[in-house]
């Protein structure tokens, strides 16, 4: 039987505890453990689906009349940040002034 913890103060709750001698006769007997012989692997959740990172880059094929200002200014609205294209392409870009059309290349993100 439940022990029963009062509190001698006006208006205050009661609370009625398993004894120990209670609790190890759940224990033993298997009440109140929970039942997961019916789980299934993969679960779902409802919680909304993280959005999918966006790349670490993407690219560009240059066209005629292009250069890394111009690039810059469509990627980062800022023709001054041609430098970072410059640096993720020095592996086919020596001179930052001479680009071909057809050059594919590599954006990093903003």
């Amino acid at each position: 039987m439940a022990q029963e913890i009062r509190h001698d103060a006006p208006g205050a709750r009661r609370a009625a505890f398993p004894s120990t001698r209670e609790v190890r006769i759940m224990l033993d007997s298997g009440k109140d453990k929970p039942d997961f012989s019916d789980v299934q692997t993969g679960g779902s959740s409802t919680a909304p689906r993280a959005p999918d990172a966006p790349p670490a880059e993407t690219t560009y094929t240059v066209v005629s009349g292009d250069n890394l200002s111009k690039i810059a200014k469509h990627h980062y609205g800022d023709a001054n940040q041609w430098r970072r294209i410059f640096e993720a392409n020095r592996d086919q870009i020596k001179d930052p002034d001479l680009i071909h059309p057809g050059q594919v290349l590599k954006i990093p993100r903003a």
